[in-house]
């Protein structure tokens, strides 16, 4: 895919989508009243190309200090979906589902394009904050699971990201070599 997206690519990747779903409760619902954007599924999208992996690794370390998280936690992110949205899509306020029980948050990347609207406005700690994408380069939000956000309707061109779910697991401390190790260790044989 090259980028930054233009009209022509979004209106492919529009024909290999569905409109997107959202969870209520324990059913997934379609309602374009709700949301109304289209939706690629993890095994219709392929991530890679060249340093991708290092920046999505980095971008996570980012996160993962950002969100306030250990630093013996390591974050992992799981492609949920890839979201178009055309003139006049939108998706309004709701807090994500936590898909999985290591959840701690949604990362969402927008892949530069020219569009109007589109913003990504999250609700924390009784604040709220727009995130707007780019037109030249890749843009990283993160947030916790909880947090409420939306998408405002896009007024031109598209504004096209990739949703992921933020997985955190704790990684044990590595044991520490040394005269103290080892006495600690010749104390527990004794």
């Amino acid at each position: 895919m090259s980028l930054p997206v233009r009209a022509p690519l979004a209106k492919k990747l529009i024909a290999a989508a569905r409109p997107a779903m959202f969870g209520r409760g324990e059913e997934t619902l379609s309602d374009t009243n709700v949301r109304d954007s289209w939706e690629l599924t993890p095994d219709q999208i392929t991530l890679g190309g060249p340093g991708w992996a290092a920046l999505l690794d980095s971008a996570l370390e980012h996160f993962r200090d950002e969100l306030g998280l250990p630093r013996t936690a390591r974050l992992r992110a799981e492609p949920h979906s890839m979201l178009v949205y055309g003139k006049g899509q939108f998706f309004l306020p709701h807090q994500d589902s936590e898909k999985h029980d290591a959840m701690v948050g949604t990362l969402v990347v927008s892949l530069p394009s020219a569009h109007t609207g589109g913003e990504l406005i999250i609700d924390h700690a009784g604040e709220s904050r727009a995130y707007r994408a780019s037109k030249d380069e890749l843009t990283f939000v993160a947030f916790y699971a909880d947090c409420r956000h939306q998408v405002t309707p896009v007024r031109s061109g598209y504004r096209v990201t990739i949703t992921f779910s933020l997985l955190a697991a704790t990684e044990p401390p590595t044991p520490e070599t040394g005269p103290a190790t080892e006495l600690v260790q010749c104390l527990t044989e004794h």
